[in-house]
């Protein structure tokens, strides 16, 4: 039971670490999910909006003036609102306007306001426009969690649980990235203490794709600076219809209600463990939850 914590913020950590025992067929290897669906609101991504926020108190770079005004396509906008609504700041997420209306919902919910941009210039061009709201504005603290070190800072931790909730070997770990922050602040904590692990950065293998908020990379990329390409032994690519079909299938036969890039990347791992076979072990994580994806269709 944990003890009792002067905010919310507190608690945006130790997350379940899951077995998915009824989506992995015998004779594969084991396949373990981390549940950052349960994180503060509603996904992982309240780690590095909590970082980002803590470390430019730290460095003198916030003030009760300030308006947080950060680019996002969901969910780092709806950690952002969450974070910026317990410390006190107003905030601006700025975010193409193809994205769920339950993310544009949410991030108004947590009393932030909602910039949209054409969806047809992707997120250059809610980056573009945060830079115009900047320049209006002498208060404005942008995060830029593109290229913030404190993003993968935050998600270290989670790694970090992961080996305290784990404490057999584990062979690989895959997920999905955007600004690759998750992805290279878990691995990192995940190799301190298994060196050969393999780690695989997992996307749509076509765009435009129902998975939002995941980057489509290859060897030729060109990667944000919080990405630590060293890090990776490759990538995976999933079909949209196989996303779509194991997000179904964790709602159906795990209870686990998660978005799409929960099932393309458990649809990578379950293939994956089959190929390692029997004895080995791969860990994901399962970035935010499905709720915010009913108005899609995604479920239907």
């Amino acid at each position: 039971m944990k003890e009792l914590q002067d905010s919310i913020l507190g608690c945006a950590a130790e997350t379940p670490l899951v077995r998915l025992g009824r989506l992995v067929p015998a004779g594969a290897g084991q396949v373990l999910a981390k549940l950052e669906l349960m994180n503060v609101s509603g996904s992982a991504k309240v780690r590095s909006a909590l970082a980002m926020v803590e470390q430019a108190e730290a460095a003198g770079l916030l003030h009760p003036d300030s308006v947080i005004v950060e680019a996002s396509s969901g969910n780092g906008g709806i950690g952002m609102a969450a974070v910026g609504a317990v410390k006190g700041y107003k905030v601006i997420v700025v975010m193409p306007d193809n994205a769920s209306i339950e993310r544009q919902q949410l991030i108004r919910a947590y009393g932030a306001e909602v910039v949209l941009t054409p969806h047809e210039q992707r997120v250059a061009g809610a980056i573009a426009r945060v830079a115009e709201i900047k320049a209006a504005n002498p208060n404005v603290f942008t995060p830029e969690s593109m290229r913030n070190p404190a993003n993968p800072d935050g998600h270290y931790r989670t790694g970090q649980e992961i080996l305290r909730q784990y404490c057999g070997p584990i062979d690989a770990f895959l997920a999905g990235a955007g600004s690759g922050g998750s992805l290279t602040g878990v691995a990192r904590a995940l190799k301190e203490a298994h060196p050969g692990m393999q780690v695989y950065a997992v996307s749509p293998a076509a765009g435009p794709s129902v998975v939002a908020g995941v980057g489509r990379y290859e060897a030729g990329s060109s990667f944000p600076a919080v990405f630590d390409r060293n890090l990776l032994d490759g990538f995976l690519t999933v079909p949209d219809a196989d996303a779509v079909a194991m997000t179904k299938a964790l709602a159906q036969k795990e209870g686990i209600l998660a978005g799409p890039s929960s099932g393309m990347v458990v649809s990578a791992a379950v293939k994956l463990a089959e190929q390692l076979g029997p004895g080995r072990t791969v860990v994901t994580l399962l970035m935010d939850t499905g709720e915010r994806y009913l108005s899609t269709g995604l479920f239907e």
